[in-house]
């Protein structure tokens, strides 16, 4: 039984819900893109908004994205009778089409020196995140339909392991050309919630590897409801994931850490975490111990 099976083909008010919401929650961020421009050049919200979309690029990212999610909403709603892997393919196509735009917008884009390279390290981060927790929300959704639990295995975890290879390529490429000065970065809220991101892959790690044993067949053997909620356990470490990823968005990237700080004010967590008082200009060290 595949994804789609468990998801549930003659859901299309799911599917038109999720696909509605991709569109609809990244003008969000062209309104209040507009509001800036509104505010700055004494304009409406209407036309500060027009400016958005037509001169920044985050406007252009959601005029593909909303060109993206138009032709997937014809797709779910014209083509019930088509064959549904064709449907499928043409449906993951323009996906990546949507997380390709969606990366023209974002922080790694901008603050590369090859904007493209940027964009492309982003979109592979995010695609093959989406190919792991995909599968995963949906089995925890619907587990308990899940009937052969090694016939999912054969596919799901060689696709998780290979998604979990390329999202931490593409995120150390990332950070290194966002946050270069990782352990200076801690000093910043920036750098403090990108640390609790990287803490958090660990559970996820230890969920994967306990499905990777119990789906196979070679450890103890989970009933339906077990896997079921275990699978919703590490979709909650999943969604704190996403919910620290979205704060990072709108957190100040600290590309340089002291030029940062003449902006951006010390966060007062690191306090807890020195041996002696900073002096102005002056960096931090990383030096393990047991606190």
């Amino acid at each position: 039984m595949c994804s789609s099976d468990l998801a549930g083909t003659h859901h299309p008010l799911f599917l038109l819900s999720v696909i509605l919401a991709v569109p609809l929650l990244q003008f969000g961020n062209v309104i209040v893109l507009g509001s800036t421009y509104a505010t700055f050049f004494d304009t409406s919200l209407l036309d500060g908004t027009l400016t958005a979309m037509g001169e920044h690029i985050l406007g252009t990212s959601f005029l593909l994205v909303l060109l993206f999610s138009s032709v997937q909403l014809v797709l779910v709603v014209l083509t019930k009778k088509w064959n549904r892997y064709v449907v499928s393919s043409l449906q993951l196509l323009f996906f990546i089409g949507i997380i390709g735009a969606v990366s023209l917008s974002s922080h790694s884009a901008s603050l590369t020196e090859g904007y493209a390279t940027g964009a492309l390290s982003n979109g592979i981060h995010l695609l093959a995140m989406s190919l792991w927790v995909g599968p995963l929300f949906i089995v925890s959704l619907y587990g308990t339909r899940l009937e052969d639990g090694q016939k999912f295995h054969q596919w799901f975890s060689a696709l998780a392991v290979f998604s979990l290879l390329l999202v931490s390529t593409s995120g150390f490429v990332m950070m290194g050309e966002i946050a270069p000065e990782y352990v200076n970065s801690w000093m910043l809220t920036y750098g403090q919630l990108l640390l609790f991101k990287n803490i958090l892959i660990f559970p996820l790690l230890l969920f994967g590897f306990r499905h990777l044993v119990t789906l196979s067949g070679k450890g103890v053997s989970l009933s339906a409801q077990e896997r079921q909620r275990s699978f919703r356990a590490e979709s909650l470490f999943v969604l704190a994931v996403f919910i620290v990823t979205a704060w990072l968005t709108e957190t100040e990237p600290p590309h340089n850490v002291l030029r940062t700080l003449q902006n951006e004010p010390f966060n007062p967590v690191m306090q807890f975490f020195l041996n002696e008082p900073l002096i102005e200009n002056q960096l931090i060290a990383f030096s393990p111990s047991l606190w």
